[in-house]
């Protein structure tokens, strides 16, 4: 495993000063090897909890079982996004993976819709309405328990905990 990497990003480094340590997807692969550090670590799972469209119109999980599909994500990680459409069964078909944060335009999805077209949570939003995609979306959760990193977060004046919660929801799921 590697640290992440990329804009906005520390270096490895920067864990002497850290107040907790999140290792996501930590059932994926081998946790890296962390230098020494103080701070609690806490180890985190993710794992698909629903399937719709992006109308918001409720499907099964079960749908992608036998179902080829076709992906389009602007994520870090778009091999994770493609193993878990890949563990419910489905088979895809293309990958349409741009950098994370991509800023799609309709382009992007040009010549898609010969088969269901899935995206991320994260992409969703950034999508137009009428794309017809169905939206993948996956929780997150701390098997071994998040007592430090609730403690952290409530230690933190009002204003903060809710800009902090909502970084800490796009930096663990992106």
């Amino acid at each position: 495993g590697r640290l992440p990497r990329g804009l906005l990003r520390e270096p490895p480094s920067a864990l002497r000063r850290a107040d907790l340590v999140v290792v996501t997807r930590a059932d994926a692969a081998e946790p890296p090897a962390l230098p020494p550090v103080e701070a609690p670590v806490l180890r985190a799972l993710h794992a698909p909890v629903g399937l719709r469209t992006l109308g918001g119109e409720a499907l099964a999980l079960e749908d992608l079982d036998g179902c080829e599909v076709d992906l389009v994500s602007g994520v870090g990680n778009p091999a994770a996004f493609e193993a878990t459409v890949r563990g419910l069964g489905a088979t895809v078909a293309a990958h349409r993976a741009f950098p994370d944060h991509h800023r799609f335009a309709p382009r992007d999805l040009a010549g898609l819709g010969a088969r269901p077209v899935v995206v991320t949570a994260k992409d969703a939003p950034k999508l137009p309405a009428d794309a017809g995609v169905w939206v993948l979306d996956v929780a997150m959760s701390f098997p071994d328990g998040d007592a430090p990193l609730g403690e952290r977060l409530a230690a933190l004046p009002e204003g903060l905990r809710r800009r902090e919660r909502r970084a800490l929801h796009e930096g663990l799921h992106g």
